[in-house]
């Protein structure tokens, strides 16, 4: 099979895009999405009539990262991380309150992983959606440390999840477990993706 490119900027590690697609459709097939976003070279010195190059230097990162997605892991050799229960698109009409109650848990029950777009619009949806802190904070901790990184922050911000849980639990490695098994990803590209 040939490589596949997708694309759709901020939101294309999401999991509910293409590369989930493969592993379902052929049970043994293993995809290796990589994102990488570059945005030094396009930085520039700021000058007094415009200066929405500076704001872009200072608000973009480079970054890299990469995610296995596999559709039947061998226990024996494999320790999976995730497990993707669900993906899938949708509109939700007269959506107020939609996520309250779908599975017995509520909004601070979940561990939200948001794309650190930037900083007032994290913060919005951390205010409209009264999200408690704790299961909000790495999202703005990657937009803080490194930066939007497009497509790669939300594996950045995954990752800073799974790390946090583990350290809180005391568990012995980082990837034993990430305490609350619910997580929640929000992505901002070309429209919203939740």
């Amino acid at each position: 099979m040939a490589p596949q490119t997708v694309d759709v900027a901020c939101v294309s590690e999401i999991p509910s895009s293409r590369p989930r697609l493969i592993p379902q459709a052929t049970a043994h097939a293993t995809v290796w999405p990589l994102e990488s976003e570059v945005t030094a070279v396009t930085s520039r010195s700021p000058c007094e009539t415009q200066n929405d190059g500076f704001v872009g230097s200072v608000l973009f990162g480079d970054g890299a990262a990469a995610i296995v997605v596999g559709g039947d892991p061998s226990p024996s050799i494999e320790r999976p991380l995730y497990e993707l229960q669900w993906a899938g698109e949708m509109v939700l009409p007269e959506n107020d309150g939609a996520i309250d109650g779908a599975a017995c848990w509520t909004r601070n029950d979940l561990f939200w992983a948001v794309h650190p777009i930037g900083p007032a619009i994290v913060y919005q949806v951390e205010g409209k959606l009264e999200i408690e802190k704790p299961s909000f904070q790495p999202s703005p901790e990657i937009l803080s440390d490194y930066g939007n990184m497009y497509s790669a922050s939300v594996l950045f911000v995954s990752n800073r999840v799974r790390s946090w849980w583990s350290l809180e639990q005391n568990k012995s490695t980082l990837g034993e477990g990430t305490g609350n098994e619910c997580k929640f990803l929000i992505g901002f590209g070309p429209g919203l993706l939740v």
